[in-house]
């Protein structure tokens, strides 16, 4: 997190040396009566707030995936930008702002005046609630949006369902899905199939998903990582038997899959969920990586560890698959 320490750094001198000036030119303003020196004074007070977005955003950017939010908080940093902008445009149509109030106070005044109600304040709280929730709901959709939420159960399941119609497919996982607006979605997922099919096969495999998938949910699946299943064998049970026992006692593992061994490179690889706020991937996968090692020393073990980017809790998995 060196980046994020060095922007922190340098925005806490920003804040330090803007307040200085501000509280300056503040006093020197109403010294001198001077309109533009107590507006260079808030222009100061303007930046500090910027600096202190900066120092917010960089700290939440580095908070870890949880569940609705499985990609990462690291785009909380534009967020952050978008509101040091609103803040800038805010200062420069302030005068707007304060004719509009002014227009405002002059029809309470004229209610009054002909009716001997006073609405005035009222009608302020009732403007500064609308815009609050405005602003609040604004901010709330940008950042569930910028952030990445979780896809609907409902559509992960069509799109698996879509997947898993084709019997060569043995089972589907890390079903990814992003909007881009205007009703465009674009996915991914892991599938696997038997270490016996050739190149070509498997690419016309590959097409044929991704019409269907297309055709019957609206998702565009732009990768179909493929994960070769050994053709099954006494040997290939055990040893997935044994490591499912390893993963199934080890804290935040919920998932095994894309197990597959090389035995003419003995290699074994595999890929592990990792539970949400449990612990970090580096934990995990050092741990998975001691474990397996000193049950089978012979192979070099290639640990893959992945959040479960969709929610599909409440709808039965398939016989064959998982997501």
């Amino acid at each position: 997190m060196g980046r994020n320490n060095a922007i922190v750094r340098t925005s806490i001198v920003g804040i330090g040396a803007n307040l200085f000036l501000a509280v300056f030119k503040l006093a020197a303003g109403l010294a001198a009566n001077s309109v533009s020196v107590l507006a260079d004074a808030i222009n100061n007070f303007t930046d500090m707030l910027s600096s202190l977005i900066t120092i917010i955003g960089a700290r939440l950017s580095e908070k870890e995936p949880d569940r609705r939010h499985p990609f990462g908080y690291g785009q909380i940093e534009y967020l952050a930008s978008l509101l040091i902008g609103m803040i800038i445009v805010y200062a420069g149509i302030d005068a707007l702002s304060d004719a509009a109030v002014s227009a405002s106070t002059l029809a309470a005044a004229l209610v009054f005046l002909f009716t001997g109600v006073s609405i005035e304040a009222w009608v302020g709280a009732a403007i500064s609630l609308l815009i609050i929730k405005t602003g609040l709901e604004t901010l709330r959709e940008t950042v569930g949006s910028l952030l990445g939420e979780r896809t609907e159960a409902g559509l992960a399941h069509e799109v698996r369902n879509a997947i898993c119609s084709f019997p060569e497919i043995e089972g589907v996982y890390d079903i990814v899905i992003h909007s881009y607006g205007n009703d465009r979605l674009l996915g991914s997922a892991h599938v696997e199939i038997s270490d016996q099919f050739t190149v070509a096969w498997v690419d016309n495999l590959q097409r044929a998903v991704t019409r269907k998938a297309l055709e019957e949910t609206g998702v565009e699946m732009l990768g179909l990582s493929v994960y070769a299943r050994n053709t099954q064998s006494q040997e290939v049970m055990d040893a997935q038997r044994t490591l499912q026992h390893i993963v199934d006692e080890t804290e935040g593992a919920s998932q095994l899959h894309s197990f597959y061994i090389d035995f003419v490179d003995k290699t074994m690889s595999f890929e592990v969920v990792l539970v949400f706020g449990a612990r970090s991937r580096e934990s995990l996968r050092d741990e998975l990586q001691r474990k397996v090692l000193a049950a089978f020393p012979e192979y070099d073990i290639a640990i893959a560890v992945e959040y479960d980017f969709t929610e599909c809790s409440g709808i039965p998995p398939s016989a064959k698959t998982e997501v």
